[in-house]
Parts: C-alpha cells; structure tokens; sequence
C-alpha cells in the first residue's frame, strides 16, 4: 500500500512539474508571438514604415487653405520688399523654429503648426503670422493657440494674427511693424547671433 501511496504521489509530482513545464513552453511561445506581431507593426521601425508606405494609397494635400494662401502671398511681398534677407515659410513645425530642454514643454508644442514663419538672413525665427479664419475658434483652438504664444513669446519670435477682415495694405504695415519694431531689435539683440547666412 506503501507502495502506491508513493508512487501515486510521484505520478502527481511528475504530473504537475510535466504541467508547469508546458504552461512555460506556451508562454513563451505566446510572449514570443507577441513580441513578432508588435515588431511587425512597430511604425518606429524604418522597414516597417517603407512597407507600410509600399501598401498605402497617397495623394496630394493641399499646404495651405486659399486664403491662407492669400496672406502668405502679403506676406512674402512685405519681407521681400523691406530687402532684409527674410524667408518665408509655410505651415512649419514649431519644433524646428523653436527648442527646449524641457521634455513636458516641447512636446507640448512640437507638433503644432506656423501658418507662415519669417526667417531672418541668418536662419532665426523672426516673426510667425497665423490666420484665424471664420471658423477657427472651435473646440479647443483658443487654447492650443494661447500654447502657441506663450512658447513663441518665451522664445522671442514675434507673433501677429491676422483675420479675413484685414485688408491686403493692413497685413503689410502689421508685418513691417512687427519686424521693424524697436520691441523686435530688443528681442534679436539678446540672440546669440548665427554666424553664417542663409543665402
């Protein structure tokens, strides 16, 4: 009797170690599937994205909205006209005009869009000029604009909104004010300056 107790309780043992054992072989099995369909659909990764690119269907988007288009047009006439090595872009990332050391903060605007940005002859951001159509105060644009200013007056670029009530001559004169404006030369001389132009 002995005898079978023992060996009944072996055939248990032996039964629970054989059941751990393969619980562990489908676990690990079942961490490595997962860990093949995430790598597999992991956009960060460069062969992922040119496959994904290879499958999708693109087409072209529209910059900016026509009377987007309008002011940046005024715009680029104004800088173009005042000779003083400006650039003008269109629809640029705040995290390429501006940085920060602190991670919370440019995540917080790294994303976010200029409708149009004047560089100056050296490469810095000297003005951002934002429309604000009809319906731009919707949701929470007000606020995602209120991100905008703070970072932008923080980093020293001046910044003017302009709406569709502004006339073609009022957008000029607001941004040769903004550029010319004793309040701006203040702002560029605490720059550190950039010793190469952009030509």
């Amino acid at each position: 009797m002995d005898f079978l107790n023992n060996l009944t309780l072996e055939l248990l043992v032996l039964w629970a170690l054989s059941a751990v054992g393969i619980w562990h072989i489908f676990t690990i099995a079942d961490r490595a599937v997962r860990r093949h369909r995430f790598a597999a659909s992991d956009v960060r990764d460069s062969a992922n994205q040119l496959r994904f690119v290879q499958a999708a269907d693109f087409k072209p988007k529209k910059v900016m909205t026509l009377a987007e288009y309008k002011v940046f047009k005024t715009v680029e006439e104004q800088v173009a006209m005042m000779k003083g090595g400006y650039r003008v872009f269109a629809q640029t990332s705040l995290g390429e005009i501006m940085t920060s050391n602190d991670r919370k903060g440019l995540s917080s605007i790294n994303s976010k869009r200029a409708d149009v940005v004047v560089v100056g002859p050296y490469g810095d951001p000297e003005l951002v000029v934002e429309y604000q159509g009809g319906g731009h105060y919707q949701g929470d644009a007000a606020a995602r604009d209120a991100v905008k200013k703070e970072a932008l007056r923080k980093a020293g670029v001046a910044y003017l909104e302009v709406t569709g009530q502004d006339s073609h001559d009022e957008i000029k004169l607001r941004v040769y004010n903004a550029l010319s404006g004793t309040n701006r030369a203040s702002v560029r001389s605490m720059r550190k300056p950039n010793l190469t132009a952009v030509n």
